[in-house]
């Protein structure tokens, strides 16, 4: 009888056209107990440490991984810095045929794909850190809406007084009474951090992203943008680890 295993995963990173890792350096990690990481000219290689027959069984075992790692790679660098596209599986026989003994072959099943003509103006000199562990829901719905709206914020197509509104509304909006003081107890996040955000939000923004009349003329200074932004980044973290923490208290009974 046959007895089929994977031996490992190929990803390819992709990314934005103000993005390019041509001088990233390559790098190899072998801590997980799961898979040998292998990063090289943007090619990803997972050497599988477990065994799966099947290559559907081994592209789940790495989903929670490649999505935090994108996840948190979008969030240091920017939107569209970095992802990981499935390509290809290598498989063996663990028992193969007894007219061919002594051989194993590796069959690598490929992934049609469509290269990008790619416009240039960052360079990076190292890819994104792999997660040293699974610890984020990056699937949770709270947590993915307000990644969003980040990224497009980001991007250009929002203002920041209006992505960082939203997600404090996000977070408030799970309690009922002092839901302000209740989220900054239930995700860890200093209280004054979240009456910073909504004092900024309310009263500053300029023309194009005051949410009140008084903020017209009362644009966000550069630091005050940053901060919001890195503020909100924190509080997309938080809720990630939560809603990771929950989802794991679920499966347990």
């Amino acid at each position: 009888m046959n007895d089929p295993h994977v031996v490992a995963l190929n990803y390819r990173i992709t990314h934005g056209k103000h993005f390019n890792y041509d001088d990233a350096e390559e790098f190899e990690d072998n801590t997980s107990p799961d898979f040998c990481l292998k990063v090289k000219d943007k090619k990803v290689r997972f050497e599988l440490k477990k065994h799966y027959a099947t290559e559907d069984d081994a592209k789940a075992s790495l989903k929670d991984f490649v999505r935090q790692w994108e996840f948190e790679a979008c969030l240091e660098y920017g939107p569209d810095s970095f992802g990981l596209t499935y390509d290809d599986y290598e498989i063996i026989d663990r028992n193969p045929p007894t007219t061919k003994p002594d051989v194993d072959v590796i069959q690598i099943h490929e992934r049609i794909s469509v290269s990008d003509n790619l416009e240039i103006t960052t360079r990076m000199l190292k890819f994104p850190s792999p997660p040293s562990d699974v610890s984020v829901n990056a699937d949770d719905p709270d947590t993915n809406t307000m990644f969003e709206r980040l990224m497009n914020c980001q991007r250009g197509k929002e203002p920041v007084t209006s992505m960082a509104n939203f997600c404090l509304t996000v977070i408030e909006g799970l309690f009922d009474r002092g839901k302000r003081k209740k989220a900054a107890s239930h995700f860890k996040i200093n209280l004054d951090t979240l009456k910073r955000i909504g004092d900024l939000c309310a009263n500053k923004g300029g023309p194009l992203g005051a949410r009140k009349r008084t903020g017209i003329r009362n644009d966000l200074t550069t630091e005050e943008r940053e901060w919001l932004v890195k503020s909100v980044k924190e509080i997309i973290c938080r809720v990630a680890k939560k809603a990771h923490n929950s989802k794991n208290r679920g499966n347990s009974f």
